[in-house]
């Protein structure tokens, strides 16, 4: 009996069935694949991107390194050195709290550990005090402030001019050792603009404000009053003629 041909499409599979119904399933993502590894029981788009194996299963992901905390504090000192360290530095000159933060602990035990050792305490605005350096000791400004004097400016202006109050203008004065001037009558002269304009041309020229004064009646102050007041820089008192 003779046998009839099958049909079959142009990929040369017989027409009439279902190939996907007859493939097997991948165990991994369950789907039919022509593909799946008759070993591993899974399809080639799941194992190219994994490449899992039966032991070990699907690739993880690689555990992260934890970094060592910028917080961790750092080893303590033995308890002697470290009350020593406390004692040095706060003898040096350093506040409660400065101290607390360089070596990790709380102001209180800090505090703690001066008065146990019998250290003398003080606020933090006077240990800031003791650590500025004082104005009346400065030799610059002391010079600055002899320079203004013997120019002829009254107390008054010359802690206008450096910036300090009067006594302590005056307390400078003593520490150095600057002379103070015999106290004058009250200038009560008045000068002209015209004057005040000759004396800025005779302080120009070189005259000091010594010599310049008595020419009008009036004191060195005085002179010096109207040059400021013409905006005329004044002179160290050895730049004159």
């Amino acid at each position: 009996m003779p046998t009839t041909p099958m049909l079959r499409d142009p990929a040369g599979r017989v027409l009439g069935l279902d190939f996907d119904a007859l493939a097997p399933l991948c165990t991994l993502c369950h789907r039919r694949s022509g593909t799946v590894d008759t070993e591993t029981g899974i399809c080639g788009p799941c194992a190219s991107p994994i490449a899992p194996n039966a032991t070990t299963g699907p690739k993880q992901a690689p555990a992260r390194r934890r970094e060592p905390s910028a917080r961790t504090p750092k080893k303590s000192l033995p308890r002697g050195e470290r009350d020593a360290e406390v004692i040095r530095r706060y003898q040096a000159g350093e506040t409660v709290p400065t101290i607390a933060t360089a070596m990790q602990h709380t102001p209180a035990t800090i505090r703690r550990v001066l008065r146990a050792s019998g250290v003398e305490l003080v606020d933090g605005r006077t240990r800031r005090a003791q650590n500025k350096p004082s104005a009346s000791r400065d030799p610059e400004i002391a010079a600055q402030v002899r320079r203004l004097y013997e120019q002829g400016h009254t107390q008054k202006q010359v802690a206008d001019e450096v910036g300090l109050s009067e006594p302590t203008v005056l307390k400078i004065m003593r520490l150095h050792d600057i002379p103070r001037r015999p106290t004058a009558p009250p200038d009560n002269t008045k000068i002209t603009d015209a004057q005040r304009q000759e004396i800025a041309t005779r302080y120009a020229a070189g005259e000091s404000a010594g010599r310049i004064a008595p020419d009008y009646g009036i004191t060195a102050p005085t002179v010096y009053d109207a040059l400021r007041r013409l905006g005329v820089p004044t002179r160290s008192k050895g730049a004159r003629s």
